[in-house]
């Protein structure tokens, strides 16, 4: 379940380390999100909400609140994970064993690594940035996605949608987002 999340970090680490992607200005933000993730396997999708801080490239919280409790924090360059009450675990961000699911060497803000792993095609329609990322094959942990769209305005993500190949969806939708005021210490 952990690495659902991870997939939202790297679409946020893509936001602040790539030329093509909209970057928060500052790179502040605060935005709350829902979800809905579908599957073949569930008779009726899972939701969610819950919300994102980021307070420069290396302080960003997501919080899913809803349907359980679920923390993934990068502070000063740690990333950790929590679930409920459970102990937080401690992620190597700099780790580059691929094979065995760690993605979070895509949290370090290494583009170059980015680009090696992700092929980013993007195009503009009505104002509206439209932008996909297709893993690479030398993406070893993420062979059951299929694609990962991204819809922006300016500098605000409003959807993100990742597809796999059995045809699951998580969908996020973000709302209320605020860029370039630097959230309130007490959240970090």
């Amino acid at each position: 379940m952990k690495h659902l999340f991870y997939l939202l970090f790297l679409c946020m680490t893509l936001i602040l380390f790539s030329n093509d992607i909209p970057v928060p200005e500052n790179n502040y933000l605060y935005t709350d999100f829902t979800f809905e993730r579908t599957s073949p396997f569930l008779k009726k999708p899972v939701t969610g909400s819950g919300r994102i801080l980021m307070d420069g490239k290396n302080h960003f919280i997501f919080k899913q609140i809803k349907p359980v409790l679920i923390t993934i924090k990068k502070i000063s360059g740690e990333i950790s994970f929590q679930k409920g009450d459970a102990k937080p675990i401690t992620i190597n961000a700099m780790s580059d064993d691929m094979d065995n699911g760690n993605i979070a060497i895509l949290f370090s803000g290494d583009s170059a690594r980015i680009s090696e792993l992700f092929k980013l095609t993007h195009s503009t329609i009505q104002g509206k940035d439209y932008f996909e990322l297709i893993p690479r094959e030398s993406m070893l942990s993420l062979k059951t996605i299929q694609i990962i769209h991204i819809v922006s305005k300016a500098d605000k993500i409003e959807n993100i949608k990742i597809e796999y190949k059995n045809k699951s969806t998580i969908t996020y939708s973000f709302f209320n987002a605020v860029t370039g005021i630097k959230p309130d210490e007490k959240n970090f």
